[in-house]
């Protein structure tokens, strides 16, 4: 089963002009956060735990004792339950002191539904279709979560993906609740894989939101108004039927250190952050064997989408020699750990929501808004030419948004890349999938 996109919410009701949504003391009417609705907590009979082989894991984690541990989103569960079942339930929590929560708590405040602490968001498919998203109590009491009710006879596909930011919060998944009559059955067999590897472009943050500036807005809506399941990435791993693993963080670079609550609680740079199983250090006192990835999961594709906040945030433009060294390091991680595996690397052609005249966010930074075009490009180049390029399964690839990027409806929340944007990316990276892999496109972006 393909896993189908979410249901997006209506953004009519709006301030819709660009000028009013980027005054920063403009409210905007709440978008509905998804027009599905919100799982409950219950008791839904027996736990399997979480490393139960009919219990299948696609992403990076911990795994401790007989639970898991993972904080990138994308990470997903899938299982196939033979039924009857009254109901199916998931038990889980997120840490108390395993994200943004201790440190944000405007981000965390109660929207629709969302816990006053939500360390994590989840959407829950059945048969491939979005049926409800899990609002992840941050806590430290394992809660059980009901996800399906009222299975009838045979086989159900039940799928959870975390769709929440890392930093907002790790959770640590007991394994799944079964009433009397119901079984798990093998897991399916193994998709094909791509990881992908990027900032909050391939986080998806705010992507369902309206582009304000006002921070309250933001902050108070953020985590309802993103989800990763919109993402480009996602989008491109179910145009060919595959899994996907998503080691991306918001703030990220190849050369910036994003967001930074202690020594190790901190999002980059890029190749330092690529070896760990969670994105963020929480709860850990040290970084040792258990936080560091060890054996990877095995992929097919890596995919680099980077060097956006780099230049941004002043580390460029025009420091050719230094981001071709740090893009470079980027590709020595990766090959430290799967040697053979084609990596495609990534840069803009045209105007993208960071290079556009009208995003608010970045007036004053012209030089580099430019610099995007050109100088992203020369690092990839230059870092893959000096590891061996093509003939090293090293591949660079410029990607034009499909069709151009729009400005009146294609920004999302503080003017990121929006959920309409993220359909474009993703149709301008597909033929190089294709072309890179040899696979055939089962579904349309």
């Amino acid at each position: 089963s393909t896993l189908s996109q979410p249901p997006i919410p209506s953004m009519g009701g709006l301030c819709c002009t660009l000028c009013c949504a980027a005054c920063s003391t403009a409210d905007c009417e709440p978008l509905p956060e998804c027009t599905y609705a919100r799982t409950k907590e219950g008791n839904a009979g027996t736990l399997i735990v979480a490393t139960d082989e009919r219990i299948q894991f696609v992403g990076r984690c911990i795994v401790a004792g007989t639970d898991l541990e993972y904080s990138c989103c994308s990470s997903l569960l899938r299982f196939i339950v033979s039924g009857p079942a009254s109901t199916v339930g998931i038990t889980m929590f997120s840490p108390a002191d395993g994200g943004r929560a201790k440190k944000m708590h405007a981000m965390n405040a109660s929207t629709n539904g969302t816990p006053e602490k939500a360390g994590a968001l989840m959407n829950i498919y059945v048969n491939g279709t979005c049926t409800g998203k899990i609002g992840v109590e941050a806590c430290d009491t394992p809660k059980q979560y009901i996800i399906a009710e009222g299975l009838g006879d045979g086989d159900t596909l039940i799928e959870v993906t975390k769709v929440s930011e890392p930093a907002w919060g790790m959770v640590v998944v007991k394994g799944v609740n079964l009433s009397d009559g119901a079984t798990l059955k093998d897991a399916p067999p193994a998709k094909r894989v791509i990881e992908f590897i990027g900032d909050s472009d391939t986080t998806a943050i705010g992507s369902l939101g309206p582009p304000t500036l006002n921070m309250f807005v933001a902050l108070k809506n953020m985590m309802a108004w993103s989800d990763t399941d919109t993402s480009w990435a996602a989008h491109v791993a179910r145009s060919f039927g595959v899994d996907h693993i998503n080691t991306a963080a918001g703030g990220i670079g190849l050369m910036l250190t994003g967001d930074r609550y202690g020594p190790l609680q901190k999002a980059g740079p890029s190749p330092e952050h690529y070896e760990d199983r969670l994105c963020f250090n929480w709860g850990l006192g040290s970084k040792g064997d258990r936080y560091s990835a060890g054996d990877m999961p095995e992929v097919d594709l890596v995919v680099i989408w980077l060097g956006q906040n780099d230049l941004i945030a002043g580390v460029g433009p025009g420091k050719i020699a230094k981001g071709t060294q740090a893009y470079r390091a980027q590709l020595e991680v990766i090959r430290r750990h799967r040697p053979t595996t084609p990596v495609l690397c990534l840069y803009p052609l045209g105007l993208i929501h960071t290079s556009h005249p009208c995003n608010r966010l970045l007036n004053g930074k012209v030089k580099q808004q430019a610099a995007l075009a050109t100088d992203i490009k020369e690092w990839a180049e230059a870092a893959a030419a000096e590891l061996g390029g093509e003939k090293a399964g090293l591949y660079v690839r410029g990607v034009a948004m499909d069709p151009a990027f729009d400005p009146v409806q294609d920004f999302g929340l503080m003017y990121e890349i929006g959920h309409k944007a993220q359909r474009k990316w993703a149709r301008g990276v597909v033929p190089h999938v294709k072309a890179i892999m040899g696979w055939n496109v089962v579904e349309g972006c």
